[in-house]
């Protein structure tokens, strides 16, 4: 009895994981990709958003409306998009803290794609201080999420110096498979 109990909680919290951190808190046919076995894969260019990425316009965490094109095709470019709420999300942050530390003379950037319809700007910028996360981060609507097929989140884009996809990861990641990827960018 005990064990069936423990099971249904574990399968209990699963659930509610993958579901907040979904990309829609609604009841909508999109699906949360974190925690699926499949999705953990990391998908070639070909399978994803294709070669090159869409370019964007976000608001940074001072109400400066940015243009990726900033960033995209001028460096390297992690593109992260993640939330403060998001349990999967924060546990892959202490690697790319690490990484970006190790990277960031290289050229890299990362951009934090914070997802704004369940973050603001605040809570970000607060979030960021605590945790010492000094890269760039943007406040990312549904629209944008939809253009690089989000459906879950952290799903972590690197790009070349010349803004094409050389790797994708949807869910979090550790620091020797994120190191993988920030050479195979450089």
């Amino acid at each position: 009895m005990l064990r069936k109990f423990t099971h249904l909680v574990a399968l209990l919290t699963a659930a509610f994981l993958i579901y907040s951190c979904s990309g829609s808190g609604d009841d909508s046919a999109q699906s949360a990709t974190t925690g699926d076995a499949s999705a953990q894969q990391s998908q070639s260019s070909a399978e994803t958003a294709g070669p090159e990425v869409p370019q964007f316009a976000a608001y940074d965490l001072d109400g400066t409306l940015r243009q990726s094109s900033e960033w995209i095709g001028q460096q390297p470019v992690v593109l992260n998009f993640w939330g403060t709420w998001c349990p999967p999300c924060r546990h892959e942050l202490p690697a790319l803290k690490r990484l970006y530390s190790e990277y960031r003379d290289q050229g890299v950037e990362i951009l934090g794609l914070a997802l704004d319809w369940k973050d603001n700007a605040g809570t970000v910028r607060s979030f960021s201080r605590e945790n010492e996360l000094h890269w760039q981060m943007l406040m990312v609507d549904r629209d944008t999420f939809a253009d690089y097929r989000g459906t879950g989140v952290p799903t972590t884009f690197f790009l070349d110096e010349n803004g094409r996809v050389v790797e994708m990861f949807i869910g979090p990641r550790s620091y020797e498979e994120f190191k993988v990827a920030f050479e195979a960018i450089i």
